[in-house]
């Protein structure tokens, strides 16, 4: 369980995320609001002059500290994941990430020895050839190249495959391209030795998308969405609508909202009927 406090335009949201919360609202306002704040956040830009100004400072906070961006990683999973720019594997790009952690060995493999080997060899095999010219004038040539991976990962250049044919962005699907960023992602997860947040800003999002979230002990998944899944849990569930603004994990609010209902309801009781009545709240 971790407690985020996300303070965004002057607004602040209390969320209580034990892995996965559900944050219900048809406010694209808002839900774009929070996200900015989040993104912003870990990369660490500062606030603006008009923010500081209006007094629209954003911040996210843990236990009632500013949380620290170093202790954990952070991804999101979009719809407007461009997966033609991220090919050109870019600083930020998800894949370049991704083959950061998948190349963290590779220099004790035997293919990246070999590569050493050729290497040297083709330094070996100029100087001949110039010295066949210059004679008594040598030269002592190298590679300015120490197979750093990150260097060898500039080399690359990604194709798309997609049955056994190149392909690019057009050819893949909705549900693809949701479902490469996630793969990406599940990766990085289980190799990370932090925690993770996961913001899943996505148009519909089906349930065994999130199911692939369960095995990830120590990410923690906002999904920001205006449709209510059945399988969730209650307590999962952070409403943002026009009558109600709470975190239904939060047993304070939820019985602060209790003592004028209508109805004798327990809080398991009260927090289903809060999550029934949506969109309609």
């Amino acid at each position: 369980m971790i407690d985020l406090e996300v303070v965004s335009y002057g607004k602040h949201y209390k969320l209580y995320v034990s892995q996965i919360k559900i944050f219900y609202t048809d406010n694209y306002d808002i839900r774009y609001r929070i996200i900015q704040t989040f993104k912003n956040y870990f990369t660490k830009e500062k606030d603006s002059e008009y923010a500081i100004e209006m007094d629209y400072k954003s911040k996210i906070y843990t236990d009632g500290d500013p949380l620290n961006v170093n202790d954990f990683e952070f991804f999101e999973i979009s719809n407007e994941f461009d997966l033609k720019t991220d090919l050109k594997l870019g600083a930020k790009s998800l894949l370049w990430k991704y083959l950061e952690l998948k190349t963290e060995n590779l220099e004790y493999t035997e293919e990246y020895q070999t590569l050493e080997y050729l290497l040297k060899d083709v330094e070996e095999y100029l100087e001949n050839l110039m010295e066949e010219d210059l004679k008594k004038d040598t030269f002592h040539l190298t590679f300015h190249l120490d197979l750093e991976k990150k260097q060898l990962i500039k080399l690359l250049v990604p194709v798309l495959i997609k049955n056994e044919f190149e392909a690019n962005s057009t050819d893949i699907s909705f549900d693809e391209k949701i479902q490469l960023q996630m793969n990406l992602i599940r990766y990085m997860i289980k190799k990370s030795k932090k925690k993770s947040i996961i913001i899943v800003d996505l148009p519909a999002i089906n349930y065994e998308l999130i199911e692939q979230f369960q095995d990830l002990p120590f990410a923690f998944v906002i999904i920001f969405s205006n449709i209510k899944y059945g399988k969730i849990d209650c307590k999962n569930y952070y409403l943002c609508t026009k009558k109600y603004e709470l975190d239904l994990n939060d047993d304070n609010a939820v019985y602060d909202l209790l003592m004028n209902a209508s109805n004798n309801y327990t809080l398991e009781e009260y927090r289903t009927y809060l999550v029934s009545k949506l969109p309609t709240l």
